[in-house]
Parts: C-alpha cells; sequence; structure tokens
C-alpha cells in the first residue's frame, strides 16, 4: 500500500491491534522497508506528547531531526523551520473543540448551523496553502526522495483529553502530497476516549476515525504454534538456565501475547544468578515460572487464588476458616474467582485460558509446602542469604574443622548477598538449619533400603552437630562478637 501509491497522493494507513499484539514490531518491519526503499522515514510515539497538539509538535520535530540526519542542506533546513513554525502557529488557533468535531460532518445532537459554520471556519484556518506544501515536498524530492513515510505509535496511549484535536490536525494538516502516514493503536481505546470525552462523538466515534485513516488493518491474535515459536527463543535467550525440557512445559502456559511473553521471560529471566546458587532438584522451575504467569496476566486472581488454593492445604478453604470443599465446589469457586478477578478487558476466549492456568498452578503446587511456595516466589524479587546447597556446603566444612570464625566469615558474606544485615543472615542460617534438619529426618522416615537409611542418617546426625553447635552459649557468644 506504501509503495503503490501514486505520484502525488496522500496516504493515511491505521493498524489497529490490542495491546502487546506486536504493533510496534510490525512498524519497526516497515520502517526498515522503508529505509531499504530510499524514502524518507519518520518515527514518532504520541506516548511522548505534551499539550493539546503535542502529536503535532512532534511530527514537526520528528520530521525536521529526519531531514537533518540526512544532512538536508541549510537552505532547506531553513525552510522547514520556517514552515514548521507556520504549522505550529496555526494549529495553536484552531476553533473550539464542539465545533472541530461538526466540522468533519459527523452528527452531533443539539449543535445548531452557527455551530457548524464555526467548526468550518476553524478548520479553514488550519489549512496551510499548497504554495507552501509544493515547496516542502519539491525540497523532499529535490534531496532525491519519492515519499516521506511518517510511523505514529502509542495514539491509544496518549492523553485521551488531546486525542480529538490531535486527530482532527492529522486529518486537516497532514492530507499533503507523497506523504504516507502510519497510524498504530487500539481502535476501541480511541474510541471509547473520543466518547468520554464529548457526548457529542457517540456512536459516531468509528466515523470520525474512518475520516482519518483512508485503510485500516487488523492485526491477528498470534496462534498458538506462533505463540509457542516465540516463547522457546525468548526463554532460550533469557532463561538458558533452565532445562530445556522443562521451558517446552512452560511455553505450552505462555499467555496469547507477545509482549506480555516477553515481559514474563525477562521476569523469569532475572533468578539467572541467583539460580546458579541452588541444586539441580532445589527450585520447580516449571511451578515457578506459570505461577509468575498467572501472577503477571492477572495479579488481582493470582493473590486470591494464592490465598485459597495452592499449597498441600489447598483443599481448605482458607478463607473461610477450614470447612473442606468436594472438587466441584473448589471448581465452581475458582471459576467465579476467574470471572470477577480477571483483567475488565478479557476476552471469553481469555478467560476460558485463564482458567487452564489456574488449574496448572494448583496441579504444579499441589505437594508443595506453603513455606516452599513463598521461598520460590520470593526468588523473584528477593536474593536469599542462604541457599540450602550453601548451607550443606558450610556444614560439610564446619564438620572437617569445627572453627566458629569460618562460620562468623559466612554470615557476613551472606548478608552481602541477601542485602541485610548481619544478624538476618545469621537468623536465616538458624531457621535453615532447623528446616534442613527436619527434611533430614522425613527422608530417615521414607528410606527404602538399609544403604539409603544410613546415607540419611548420616546428614541427620552432621545437621543436629551443627544445630547444637549454633545453640551453644559460648559458641553463641562467640560468633555474635565475630559478626
Amino acid at each position: 500500500m506504501i509503495n503503490s501509491a501514486p505520484a502525488g497522493w496522500s496516504t493515511r494507513i491505521g493498524i489497529y491491534g490490542r495491546w502487546g499484539t506486536g504493533k510496534t514490531s510490525v512498524l519497526n518491519f516497515l520502517r526498515q522497508m522503508q529505509e531499504e526503499c530510499k524514502n524518507l522515514v519518520v518515527s514518532l510515539s504520541a506516548w511522548n506528547a505534551d499539550g493539546s497538539l503535542g502529536v503535532i509538535d512532534l511530527l514537526y520535530e520528528s520530521l525536521r531531526d529526519s531531514l537533518t540526519e540526512k544532512n538536508i542542506d541549510a537552505e532547506s533546513l531553513g525552510l522547514i523551520k520556517s514552515f514548521v513554525q507556520q504549522l505550529a502557529k496555526v494549529a495553536r488557533g484552531a476553533g473550539a473543540d464542539r465545533a472541530l468535531v461538526t466540522g468533519l460532518n459527523v452528527a452531533a445532537p443539539g449543535v445548531g448551523s452557527s455551530a457548524q459554520a464555526l467548526g468550518s471556519l476553524a478548520l479553514s484556518s488550519l489549512r496551510i496553502s499548497r504554495k507552501d506544501v509544493d515547496e516542502l515536498v519539491g525540497v523532499i524530492h529535490k534531496n532525491g526522495f519519492q515519499r516521506v513515510v511518517v510511523f505514529i505509535d502509542d495514539l491509544d496511549r496518549a492523553d485521551p483529553r488531546l486525542l480529538p484535536k490531535a486527530l482532527l490536525s492529522l486529518r486537516e494538516l497532514l492530507d499533503w502530497p507523497d506523504f504516507v502516514f502510519v497510524l498504530s493503536f487500539d481502535k476501541d481505546i480511541v474510541a471509547n476516549a473520543l466518547g468520554e470525552y464529548s457526548k457529542s462523538y457517540g456512536e459516531a466515534a468509528d466515523r470520525f476515525i474512518e475520516k482519518i485513516v483512508d485503510v485500516s488493518f487488523l492485526l491477528p491474535t498470534p496462534s498458538q504454534r506462533q505463540m509457542r515459536q516465540l516463547s522457546s527463543r525468548i526463554l532460550a535467550e533469557c532463561c538458558s538456565f533452565i532445562p530445556e525440557e522443562t521451558r517446552d512445559l512452560i511455553c505450552g502456559r505462555m499467555p496469547p501475547n507477545p509482549r506480555t511473553a516477553k515481559l514474563i521471560a525477562r521476569t523469569l529471566g532475572s533468578v539467572r544468578e541467583v539460580a546458579t546458587r541452588h541444586g539441580p532438584d532445589e527450585i520447580d522451575w516449571y511451578a515457578l515460572a506459570i505461577q509468575c504467569v498467572l501472577r503477571i496476566v492477572a495479579p488481582r486472581l493470582s493473590l486470591a487464588i494464592e490465598r485459597e488454593f495452592l499449597g498441600q492445604d489447598f483443599v481448605v478453604f482458607k478463607s473461610l476458616g477450614t470447612s473442606f470443599l468436594d472438587n466441584d465446589q473448589v471448581n465452581l469457586r475458582i471459576q467465579g474467582l476467574v470471572d470477577s478477578l480477571s483483567p475488565s478487558d478479557s476476552s471469553s476466549e481469555f478467560k476460558s485460558w485463564l482458567t487452564e492456568l489456574v488449574g496448572a498452578v494448583r496441579e504444579a503446587r499441589l505437594h508443595h509446602s506453603d513455606e516452599r511456595i513463598s521461598y520460590e516466589m520470593g526468588l523473584l524479587t528477593t536474593e536469599p542469604a542462604f541457599t540450602y546447597r550453601e548451607l550443606r556446603s558450610l556444614i560439610e566444612r564446619w564438620d572437617s574443622d569445627r572453627i566458629s570464625q569460618n562460620i562468623a566469615e559466612e554470615i557476613r558474606a551472606a548478608s552481602e548477598r541477601g542485602h541485610c544485615d548481619v544478624g538476618d543472615a545469621a537468623e536465616s542460617l538458624i531457621v535453615m538449619s532447623l528446616k534442613a534438619y527436619s527434611q533430614s529426618l522425613g527422608n530417615l522416615a521414607h528410606s527404602l533400603d538399609t544403604v539409603q537409611y544410613e546415607a540419611c542418617l548420616y546428614i541427620a546426625k552432621r545437621t543436629l552437630s551443627f544445630l547444637c553447635y549454633l545453640f551453644d552459649q559460648d559458641t553463641h557468644l562467640h560468633l555474635l562478637g565475630r559478626v
């Protein structure tokens, strides 16, 4: 559509899609293609707009910057500067908001002929003479560019109060020959913003947008295969520390939104360093990852599910005390939470996907204690002072030398790792040692043969000796003095 536009035509293209579906990526692809076609490319984000005509001001500045980057001669730059100043002055002198609506012949109940006349006057004042426009286009052609392609992203993120003037200005000011304008936004958000700004738009918001955009393209929701391919790539890039077979399972639970999928991969990737401090089987990466997915896509729902239905005691409806629920009651309650706590713009398809995700998280956490769930999810935001791998290593070293100074040094190192004071690090050491001893007793009770029993008994005795050493009064005071 861009390349086939006849010479002298102005073209306005709309790319519609919901947040995170890839509109910006499409603009990036188009921008690269147009640069290869030797067209002058101008890019701006409406998100950065400031003031009632900020989008237009950004356009002028971006046009000037693009010409400067292409080493346009000084005489031409002087013309551009003069033209930009003229446009800004005229644009800021535009007429009343309500009149601007009627100027596009959009039905506005209660608006009389005098207001319509005012709208026409306002629109006529917005126009720049054809001579000035032709001179601008001549400068562009003189410098070897066939056309100018302007990419305007994030219109749906601009201040809703500024959208009517900005969109109308785009319609009236940007009807320039050999210019192509590619506008990227969520059409529903923009239409709603227009309706909230003035009841005059009402159901005519779509018609208003159609007067701005010549041709539109709706980005489809990525297919499951496409999302799996994307998820596989970004998880491999961000989370190589997670085993490949586990990453494959996580891919099947990623959301159908490219931007959100990238956010999840980056969030999981943030634990790369702390992952190296754990043993290979200490973290359930699948459970951690899909619970992270739930937290990111539906934070309020995640909070309710974590409070009531996760862990070994998920069958207990915790918010109501100790009332036991059968599976039908649990499923009914969860469905009610999905319906009431999903993001406000959730479609029925998204809610169905969300319900399946909740089921997968519950199953993954079925035999995990609340304590383990809290620890693993805490890794996303907190660096632990000690891990069980580090504790086992410390106990092994202590068992050979029994020197309290070494323990004190480990506590100081742990306080630096965990970004906490030494007192908290020491407390963490004691608490984790108690947990490790409790776990060793559990392993001892479930031993299946004599060899395994003896190995578990040795670990339990050594851990208990370490605990007794920590609680010994002389050692305790000695540690406190050194720490």
